[in-house]
């Protein structure tokens, strides 16, 4: 076979033009390039994930520990997600966690202490005003 030459060909390529560099280490076009496995892709680098703190008025070890809670007073459920700034509170991108309200009908706040049960939102109550009573969770009721 001449040089320059296409395998099953009669046809000389010219001398004096530049070809690409290949993987192979075998003339190019040849029936050996049919059986040979492509090149593996290149190592992929590890991925560096940035540390972020747990949201303002949480607490816990940070967002990718996924252990952030609200701090006391504080109601919310804080995820980590994908989006800057890499954090929802009730799966509202970049939303903080609410302070506790006080409840109508409470005379003194149990400080820094949310009802429990199905509204987390309120302080619970220490001293309820005349006419109203409490549940369990700390929630007033009006009698």
């Amino acid at each position: 076979m001449l040089h320059g030459e296409f395998w099953g060909s009669k046809r000389a390529r010219p001398t004096n033009t530049t070809y690409p560099i290949t993987s192979h280490t075998h003339r190019p076009h040849s029936p050996a390039c049919l059986t040979h496995p492509p090149p593996a892709p290149p190592a992929v680098a590890p991925l560096h994930i940035q540390v972020v703190a747990c949201p303002v008025n949480t607490v816990g070890t940070d967002l990718a520990t996924n252990d952030c809670t609200p701090a006391p007073g504080f109601h919310g459920v804080t995820t980590a997600t994908a989006t800057a700034p890499y954090y929802a509170t009730n799966t509202v991108n970049g939303a903080d966690v609410q302070a506790c309200a006080s409840q109508v009908g409470c005379d003194t706040d149990t400080a820094n202490t949310c009802t429990t049960g199905p509204d987390v939102t309120k302080l619970k109550c220490d001293a309820l005003e005349a006419g109203y009573s409490g549940d369990g969770d700390g929630m007033v009721t009006g009698e």
